[in-house]
C-alpha cells in the first residue's frame, strides 16, 4: 500500500511540474495547424498630401500586411491601420496643422497564398472603430482555403 501511495504522489507531484501539453507546445500546435490560413495582402494606393487645399506629390505606394483567412470562402481579416494609415494621420491631426492633410485611395488589392499564388481581393467591410478590414477573394478559382474557424473559439 505505501508503495502505490509514494507512486502516486510522485506522480501527482511531476504531473504539477511537468505538465503534459506546455503553453509553448500549445501554441506550436496551433501554429502548424493554421499555419496556411495566414496570408499577405498586398495594398496598392496612390497617396498625396493636400496643404492649403493644393495636392502635392500623388505617388504610387505598395505596402503588404499580415492577414488571416477566417472562412471557406477564403474572407481575410487585416489592420485598417496597417492597410491605409493616412485616415488615421487624419484624425489624429484633427486641426489640420498648415492646412495639411493626407489623402489615399487604395487601387489594388492582392492576396498571396502561403505556396505563392496570388489572388485579387475587395474591401468587403470596414470597421474603423476595432481597426479592421475584411477582404474577400474576387475569383477563387476552385481554390479551397484553409481557415482559422472562430467557432472553436467561443
Amino acid at each position: 500500500m505505501r508503495k502505490i501511495l509514494i507512486f502516486f504522489g510522485i506522480f501527482v507531484f511531476t504531473a504539477r511540474i511537468f505538465p503534459a501539453d506546455t503553453e509553448q507546445e500549445k501554441i506550436k500546435k496551433l501554429i502548424e495547424k493554421y499555419k496556411n490560413a495566414v496570408v499577405t495582402v498586398r495594398i496598392i494606393k496612390k497617396e498625396w498630401s493636400v496643404m492649403e487645399g493644393k495636392e502635392f506629390s500623388k505617388t504610387e505606394r505598395k505596402n503588404e500586411v499580415t492577414g488571416t483567412i477566417i472562412d471557406k470562402n477564403g474572407t481575410v481579416i487585416i489592420s485598417a491601420f496597417a492597410a491605409d494609415p493616412a485616415k488615421f494621420f487624419n484624425r489624429l491631426n484633427k486641426r489640420k496643422f498648415f492646412g495639411f492633410e493626407w489623402r489615399s485611395q487604395i487601387t489594388g488589392i492582392k492576396i498571396i497564398l502561403p505556396d505563392k499564388r496570388e489572388i485579387d481581393g475587395k474591401i468587403v467591410l470596414k470597421d474603423e472603430k476595432l481597426d479592421l478590414l475584411f477582404i474577400k477573394p474576387e475569383k477563387k478559382k476552385d481554390i479551397k482555403f484553409e481557415f482559422v474557424s472562430l467557432k472553436d473559439y467561443k
